[in-house]
């Protein structure tokens, strides 16, 4: 039992649950566990008596490296909480989910399993997603809504000729016209 790390009388939450992670178990007798809150311990005797493991990152998610017969691999924590602690209705349901959008929040009433036509129906509406793509659905293209805006404006004044707005713009007069007419951006409003 020499890990080199201290081994202490663990605390945890009153309302924290473990269960023991079966198929790993080191060469000097040494277990894991995983708690309904998502925290991982290394443990010999008892689950009170060890150590938290420090997550590592895997695909942007938390992850935890297990020894098994002197080889490690890498487990996503939020997946191992579904698999112990959440029913998994059927075959299909292979994808796990936070329902707050938040990768460090594996609690399991946090988690949910999902097929994969909900998966990506929970991460469109992710506002990390909506943000980056936001942030690219610009690119490449000659008007942004802010100038859209601008164009509305000086059309809705009058005083500019179309050609040279479009000239100003960097766009083809029918798209002018177009964007005048509410073909193009018509729900830009000024």
């Amino acid at each position: 039992m020499s890990t080199g790390r201290k081994i202490e009388k663990l605390k945890f939450h009153s309302s924290e649950k473990w269960e023991t992670i079966r198929g790993f178990k080191g060469g000097d007798g040494q277990r894991y566990a995983i708690s309904n809150f998502g925290r991982v311990i290394s443990f010999w005797n008892t689950h009170d008596n060890g150590y938290f493991l420090k997550y590592s990152y895997i695909k942007n998610y938390p992850g935890i490296q297990l020894r098994k017969d002197g080889a490690s691999k890498g487990f996503l924590v939020h997946r191992l909480v579904a698999q112990h602690f959440n029913e998994k209705p059927g075959a299909a349901h292979r994808f796990v989910i936070h329902l707050d959008h938040k990768k460090e929040n594996n609690y399991y009433r946090n988690l949910k399993w999902v097929t994969k036509d909900e998966m990506h129906a929970h991460m469109v509406k992710d506002p990390n997603y909506i943000k980056s793509k936001a942030q690219y659905s610009g690119r490449g293209q000659k008007l942004t809504t802010d100038r859209v805006k601008l164009i509305k404006r000086k059309l809705a004044e009058g005083k500019t000729r179309m050609k040279i707005i479009a000239k100003q713009f960097g766009i083809s007069e029918m798209q002018l016209y177009r964007i005048k007419a509410g073909v193009n951006w018509g729900h830009v409003k000024i």
